[in-house]
């Protein structure tokens, strides 16, 4: 018998409303077509770069946070020092050792300072610094903050002088301790470099706008050269710029050829609450 040739019955497709399954970047309404094998490449080397700067910027945080942690660790045997010498300051010593004694509080003074101004950078860096928002009145900060350097400047027999502008309100709401660091900073320059009778600590008005006051503090004397500072004293005025920028002000300097030197900042204060101070 002759062989029997079947042919194979045409299936036709099964016609279904299910939708093809997207890929990831199409799920996501990035492109509207498969991703080819280059540009799957392409979106795994994006992403593991990705990951791995994410990765490096954990570890720096992680490692300021010990750093941070080691720096303040710094501050209670430097306290312990510092006590020590006002204990040895109140004995009857002879002139020389009292010097002596001086000269270690001044350094203790200085390396305290650049501890604190390591932890507040640190601090700024890795987004913990917060800036407060609390009514104060701004003479007494002002005498307060001249204050604490009296006795430095009267060795040096300088004059610090203080001045509030009348248009001034009394009482602003703004951060009162980062305003008084700042001050303090450029004060500390003002008494250790100036080479004249006089320093004066100001604040005037800028402007008063809807947004709130503009507030222009300065320090002004005739201070050695420090417009380009170098070590402590460059991690000191960064500081005082992050801090400054943060309560959405500016800083700077200006040199005047015999006039000496002038420190300022500014910030973005505002009005107090009413039956407040």
């Amino acid at each position: 018998m002759p062989e029997s040739r079947f042919s194979s019955p045409v299936i036709a497709p099964m016609v279904t409303d299910t939708p093809r399954p997207q890929t990831l970047r199409q799920s996501l309404g990035l492109i509207d077509r498969p991703c080819t094998e280059s540009e799957l490449l392409q979106y795994l080397i994006e992403g593991t770069a990705a990951r791995q700067e994410l990765d490096r910027q954990a570890g720096q945080l992680v490692s300021l946070a010990e750093h941070s942690a080691a720096v303040d660790e710094m501050r209670t045997p430097l306290n312990g020092i510092l006590g020590m010498t006002e204990v040895l300051r109140s004995k009857h010593l002879p002139e020389s050792a009292r010097d002596c004694v001086e000269a270690i509080r001044e350094s203790g003074d200085a390396l305290l300072a650049i501890v604190e101004d390591m932890l507040h950078f640190s601090n700024i860096e890795s987004g913990r610094m917060r800036i407060e928002h609390a009514d104060f009145e701004i003479a007494p900060l002002l005498a307060q903050t001249a204050q604490i350097l009296r006795t430095a400047a009267n060795r040096k027999s300088l004059t610090i002088r203080t001045h509030v502008d009348p248009a001034l309100p009394l009482v602003i709401s703004g951060d009162a301790v980062r305003v008084r660091q700042i001050l303090l900073n450029f004060l500390r320059n003002a008494v250790k470099f100036s080479f004249e009778s006089e320093i004066e600590l100001r604040a005037e008005l800028r402007a008063a706008t809807s947004k709130g006051l503009e507030i222009y503090f300065s320090v002004k004397g005739r201070i050695e050269a420090i417009d380009r500072p170098s070590g402590a004293r460059d991690l000191g005025l960064i500081v005082c710029k992050r801090l400054a920028e943060l309560m959405g002000g500016d800083i700077g300097v200006t040199n005047s050829q015999g006039a000496g030197s002038l420190f300022w900042f500014t910030i973005l204060a505002s009005r107090p609450k009413q039956n407040s101070l």
